[in-house]
């Protein structure tokens, strides 16, 4: 529930439509108060909310009937997984689309309504759904593509639905649909494995790498010479994830591929680029069983620019295998950093290797800050003595989720909850709210 006042919520949801236009369209960058309008109407959990959406869905304004679609996509999310009142939002926008197809729909209500059903994930809305696939509008095509990922993973007519969406003319429509069929759709029939195969040749860079993790995911040997392609022509890091996903039989050719993407990347872009590229670089070498110069990492966790020694110790601390006297020293090393991501990452990797010399430095840390990474190694180091810590890092959770937020850094607070959970279980504590 929600202690804001009816006022508030009349002109949230003003505010929200006033960045509509006739065609419904939104873009954030040009109208920010409304996108953050409709982010605090998301928050609500009430039945007044919920009321003001229904009769927005039911107006003669096309932009309000977006909005009421809008709003009811993910009403009271935060307070609920999946939000609330699922089965009105779900009736409400089925009204709202079938009444909309039967009269001149406005591209931009059809879009909003089946983007609307695809955070609802309601399968119901599939068989409504599927009769916009030939809609002329490529917009209202891309939003079908939404609605039948969210609603419609398991069922097979959605599945039918999105391979046809994966010949689309329009390469972000293909784009979207093949990541349906690669990456989140678990079947894997002769039909998606045809469709997948289909988009190695398509015109669209990112289209072929969404085939290839979906052929992949799926451990298609096939794709050998498609990756080992894509990784020297493009070396971006989705095809590395598929790289990691395959699991292939030929990791001579891959590892060949691998070093030659390094070579080219770092021609293009200067020696050493420091991104997330080259963690998932180290993650596909070691995947694929290639050798990795430990010296040369040890030596880069040391280098001037941080980011460098930040995949640099991901690499020693969680990619590398060898626990050595060598690796160790550098680990410790970067303990005192000057940058909380390398310090993290040092953490890990001890913490990966037993080392109960980082527990001093990893309660510390926790008393005062809460991430991922330390409660990992909180986990992994499973020591009583760090239950003082997990109780002060556990307050510091209820106070973020007091303040409102839903994540921070990255990461949500669920998951920091579940992280919580894990660490105080691994480590013994007695916690009236473990």
């Amino acid at each position: 529930m929600t202690d804001e006042p009816a006022s508030d919520l009349n002109q949230l949801i003003e505010t929200a439509v006033l960045c509509f236009d006739d065609d419904v369209n939104y873009v954030e960058p040009d109208c920010p108060v409304g996108w953050d309008a409709v982010q605090k109407l998301h928050r609500r959990a009430d039945q007044a909310t919920l009321a003001a959406a229904v009769a927005l869905c039911k107006s003669a304004e096309a932009k309000r009937r977006g909005g009421g679609a809008l709003i009811l996509a993910q009403l009271g999310h935060i307070a609920v997984s999946g939000g609330v009142f699922r089965e009105e939002r779900y009736r409400a926008l089925e009204e709202l689309l079938l009444t909309e197809m039967a009269t001149a729909a406005k591209p931009g209500v059809l879009g909003r309504v089946c983007s609307a059903f695809g955070h609802l994930g309601d399968r119901r809305a599939v068989p409504i759904v599927l009769k916009l696939v030939d809609h002329s509008n490529r917009k209202v095509r891309f939003d079908v593509v939404m609605a039948l990922i969210g609603c419609g993973r398991k069922e097979e007519a959605a599945i039918d639905g999105l391979i046809k969406l994966s010949t689309d003319d329009d390469f972000l429509v293909r784009d979207w649909a093949t990541f349906g069929l690669g990456t989140q759709v678990d079947a894997d029939t002769v039909a998606i494995r045809a469709a997948l195969y289909a988009r190695l040749a398509d015109d669209d860079d990112q289209v072929i790498i969404e085939a290839i993790k979906g052929l992949a995911r799926r451990k298609d040997k096939t794709i050998l010479p498609a990756l080992t392609r894509a990784l020297r022509e493009q070396a971006g890091t989705p095809v590395l994830g598929a790289v990691h996903e395959s699991e292939t039989a030929a990791p001579s050719l891959l590892c060949a591929a691998l070093l030659e993407a390094r070579r080219l990347l770092e021609a293009q872009r200067g020696p050493l680029p420091a991104d997330l590229w080259h963690e998932q670089w180290l993650e596909a070498m070691a995947a694929c069983g290639c050798p990795l110069d430990i010296g040369e990492l040890v030596n880069l966790s040391s280098h001037d620019d941080y980011q460098v020694r930040d995949w640099a110790t991901f690499g020693l601390g969680q990619v590398v295998v060898e626990d050595t006297a060598q690796i160790r020293a550098a680990l410790h090393a970067r303990l005192y950093d000057s940058t909380e991501w390398v310090r993290d990452e040092a953490i890990r990797g001890l913490a990966r290797r037993k080392d109960k010399t980082l527990l001093p430095i990893l309660a510390q840390e926790l008393e005062v800050r809460v991430e991922s990474h330390l409660l990992e190694a909180a986990r992994d180091l499973a020591e009583p003595s760090l239950c003082a810590a997990l109780s002060k890092a556990r307050k510091i959770i209820l106070e973020e989720r007091k303040a409102g937020k839903d994540s921070k850094n990255y990461c949500s607070l669920e998951d920091w909850e579940r992280r919580w959970q894990e660490a105080a279980a691994a480590c013994g504590c007695q916690m009236d709210d473990a």
